[in-house]
C-alpha cells in the first residue's frame, strides 16, 4: 500500500471518454505539422549558440510555424528555465547570471504553450573564465554578479530618496519593465509585465546614503531583449525634517521622520487609534503592556488612518503609530501610553477592523450557530497544525496599489474553466505557495488596495524571480473585500483570504480576531454541505464522514485557555476558535485539521495537541 505524504492533495475527477476522443482528434490533426503533445522528439530543433561571455550566452533557432520558446539549462541537470510565450517562428534567448569557466548543459524547446512539441538535443556550452567589464554610469570595472552585459538601452534617468531609487527610460516599441539591483551584485529584481514605451520603476526599502548596483531591462515578457549598462546609484542621506537633498547624482525628498501623536480613544476593551499623513500610506500600530511586541495593520493606502484594537486585556499599554509604503517604515510616531480598565467581552471585532467589512461576511467574525457536537473522542488522537510557507501548502497574500500594470491569466490548466482575468501585478513579482510530492497547490491571493478587489489563484507556478512560467493556471477568480468571502479557489469556493492567519496575528493571545480557514483529512470528509459559511462547492467523498465543508469546528468555549500549558500562538488560535470557530473549506492528506496561513514558518506550537482534545463541530 502506498501512502501519500501528509500534505494537501486535490482530487482530479476522471475525464469522460469523449474528452479523450476529442484530444486524440486534435493531436492527430496537429501531427500533420508537428510532433504530437506528449511525444517530444529529440534533434528536431537546430539551434545556434552565440555571444558567449563569462556570465552569459545567446541561443537562437527557428520553427516552421508560430510556436513559443523555452530554454532549459544547468550545470549537472536542466534545473533552470526561461520562457517566451509569444508565438513566433524565430526564437532567441540570452541566458544570464552564469559562473565563469563553467560547462553548462542547454536544451531548447518550442511548443504551443504548455505542450512540448519540438526539442533540440542537449548541448554543452562552456563560459570563458575571464571576467567581463561594464561602463556603469558612475564607475566601470568588473560587472556585478547577475549582470547581463553591456547595454543596448541608454543610461536610465533616476531620482533618489533615503529609502528608494526611481528609474525611468524609454523604448521605441512597447516592452515590459525589469530592474535588477543590489548592494553586492544584481541579486534582486522588480518586474512590470505591462507593455509600454515609457518605463518607470521605484525600488523601495533601501538603506540611506548607500550605493547600489542597478541595471534596467526591457523585453517582450521573459526574454530580455534590451539591457542597459550597470549603474551605481547612491540613495539620499536621511533627513530629519521636510526638505530636499541631493546625492549620488539624483534628487531626493524626504518627509518628516516623525508622526504627530495619534488620537487614542478607549471604549471598554476596544481602542481606536487615529492619525493623518500628507500622502497616501498604509497604517501600522505596534503596542503592548510594557513593550511594543504586538502589531495591527491596514494595508490600504490613505491619508486618514484608523486602526482598531479589540478585546484588549486590562492594563497600561505602550503604543506607536507608523505609516509607510507597504513594508518600508517611513514615518514613526512617538511612543504613547493608554490604559484599559474593562475586561474583554468575547464579542466579535468591530467592523472597522474587519478585512471583509460587509454584513455578508459576518460568518467570519461571529461564533458558530446552532448546537455543537463534541467530537473530541473521535479526533483527540490527531494534532491540529498550521500550513506555513516552509511546508509548501500555505496561502500567501500579496498587496499591490494597481500601478504596476496587469497580467491576463486564464484557467484551463486542470479543468475546463473559461475565466480570463487581468490581475494587477505586485511590484516584486508573484510568489505563490510551492508544495512538493507532485501536489503543488500554487495558492496565492493578490489584493489591489486601490480597488479593494482580491484575485485568488490555484496552481500558479513561477520561476525563481517571481515570473509566472505560464499565464494558464489551475483556477483564477476575483472578488471584492466588500463581499462575503466568495468566490475563492478552495473546494468550498471560499477564498483563502477569508480566515487566513496573517503575520502578526499570533503575536499575542488577542491578536487573532476572525474565524480560521480549515483543511480536514480527506479520509474523514463528507460530501454533505455545512451551513455555517456561504460555500459554493464541495469535494468531500466519505459517506458518513465526520467533517463537512461549510461547517465550523470550535474549541470548547467552556475551557479557560489561560490555564493551559500552551504557547502564545496556540492560545491565540484557541481563543479565535472559541469566539469565531474554524470554517472547513477544503480537504487534504494527514490525520488532523490544519489552518491556512500566510506565515513563513510555524510559531511555537506548544499545546497544539490540546486543541483536538476539546473540539466541537457545528454543521
Amino acid at each position: 500500500m502506498k501512502f501519500l505524504p501528509l500534505q494537501s492533495v486535490r482530487r482530479t475527477p476522471l475525464l469522460p471518454s469523449w474528452r479523450f476522443l476529442g484530444s486524440a482528434i486534435l493531436c492527430a490533426a496537429s501531427c500533420l505539422l508537428l510532433a504530437c503533445s506528449g511525444s517530444a522528439q529529440t534533434s528536431t530543433l537546430n539551434v545556434s549558440i552565440s555571444q558567449v561571455t563569462s556570465t552569459s550566452f545567446q541561443i537562437s533557432w527557428t520553427t516552421g510555424s508560430a510556436l513559443n520558446g523555452q530554454v532549459h539549462y544547468g550545470v549537472s541537470a536542466l534545473s533552470a528555465s526561461l520562457y517566451n510565450w509569444k508565438l513566433s517562428t524565430t526564437h532567441s534567448f540570452t541566458v544570464t547570471g552564469l559562473t565563469p569557466g563553467t560547462a553548462y548543459q542547454v536544451q531548447a524547446e518550442s511548443s504551443y504553450y504548455t505542450s512540448t512539441d519540438l526539442r533540440s538535443s542537449i548541448l554543452t556550452v562552456t563560459t570563458p573564465s575571464s571576467s567581463t567589464t561594464s561602463g556603469g554610469s558612475t564607475g566601470g570595472g568588473t560587472t556585478p554578479t547577475g549582470a547581463t552585459g553591456t547595454g543596448t538601452l541608454p543610461v536610465a534617468s533616476f531620482t533618489t530618496s533615503p529609502s528608494s531609487i526611481t528609474l525611468t527610460w524609454m523604448t521605441s516599441q512597447p516592452l515590459n519593465t525589469q530592474v535588477a539591483f543590489g548592494q553586492n551584485g544584481l541579486t534582486q529584481h522588480l518586474y512590470s509585465w505591462s507593455l509600454t514605451t515609457s518605463h518607470s520603476v521605484t525600488i523601495t526599502g533601501l538603506q540611506s546614503a548607500t550605493p547600489y548596483f542597478v541595471q534596467i531591462q526591457s523585453a517582450y515578457y521573459s526574454n530580455p531583449d534590451l539591457v542597459g549598462p550597470v549603474q551605481t546609484i547612491s540613495t539620499a542621506a536621511a533627513i530629519s525634517s521636510g526638505g530636499t537633498g541631493t546625492t549620488g547624482g539624483g534628487t531626493g525628498t524626504s518627509s518628516s521622520t516623525a508622526l504627530a501623536p495619534a488620537t487614542i480613544a478607549v471604549s471598554g476593551a476596544n481602542v481606536t487609534v487615529s492619525w493623518t499623513t500628507s500622502q497616501p500610506l498604509n497604517s501600522q500600530v505596534s503596542y503592548g503592556i510594557g513593550n511594543l511586541q504586538q502589531n495591527a495593520y491596514n494595508w490600504s493606502l490613505t491619508t486618514n488612518h484608523q486602526v482598531v484594537l479589540s478585546n484588549l486585556a486590562a492594563g497600561t499599554y505602550e503604543l506607536q503609530a507608523q505609516s509607510s509604503y507597504y513594508t518600508t517604515t517611513d514615518l514613526l510616531g512617538p511612543v504613547q501610553t493608554f490604559t484599559v480598565t474593562a475586561t474583554p467581552s468575547g464579542s466579535s471585532t468591530s467592523n472597522t477592523a474587519r478585512l471583509f467589512p460587509g454584513s455578508g461576511a459576518d460568518w467570519l467574525y461571529s461564533a458558530p450557530t446552532g448546537t455543537g457536537i463534541d467530537i473530541s473522542s473521535q479526533v483527540s488522537g490527531s494534532t491540529f497544525t498550521l500550513d506555513t510557507h516552509d511546508g509548501g501548502f500555505d496561502y500567501p497574500v500579496q498587496y499591490t496599489d494597481g500601478t504596476h500594470g496587469c497580467t491576463t491569466f486564464t484557467d484551463t490548466l486542470v479543468y475546463s474553466f473559461k475565466d480570463k482575468i487581468c490581475v494587477p501585478n505586485p511590484a516584486n513579482g508573484y510568489w505563490p505557495s510551492v508544495g512538493g510530492w507532485g501536489s503543488n497547490d500554487g495558492h496565492l491571493v493578490v489584493v489591489d488596495t486601490s480597488t479593494n478587489q482580491y484575485y485568488d489563484f490555484w496552481k500558479l507556478y513561477t520561476d525563481g524571480n517571481g515570473n509566472p512560467t505560464s499565464t494558464n493556471v489551475g483556477k483564477i477568480v476575483s472578488g471584492s473585500l466588500n463581499g462575503n468571502g466568495t468566490p475563492g479557489t478552495t473546494a468550498a469556493g471560499i477564498t483563502g483570504l477569508a480566515g487566513d492567519i496573517m503575520p502578526g496575528e499570533l503575536d499575542c493571545t488577542t491578536c487573532l480576531n476572525h474565524a480560521l480557514n480549515i483543511i480536514v483529512p480527506d479520509t474523514m470528509n463528507s460530501p454533505i454541505w455545512g451551513t455555517q459559511a456561504p460555500m459554493t462547492g464541495d469535494d468531500g467523498t466519505v459517506t458518513g464522514g465526520l467533517y463537512r465543508e461549510g461547517a465550523k469546528i470550535r474549541f470548547d468555549p467552556s475551557v479557560n485557555i489561560d490555564l493551559l500549558p500552551a504557547s502564545t500562538a496556540i492560545k491565540a488560535i484557541m481563543r479565535a476558535l472559541q469566539l469565531y470557530g474554524g470554517v472547513i473549506t477544503d480537504q487534504g492528506g494527514g490525520t488532523g485539521p490544519r489552518a491556512y496561513t500566510d506565515l513563513p514558518v510555524k510559531p511555537d506550537m506548544t499545546g497544539a495537541n490540546l486543541i483536538t482534545q476539546h473540539l466541537l463541530i457545528y454543521y
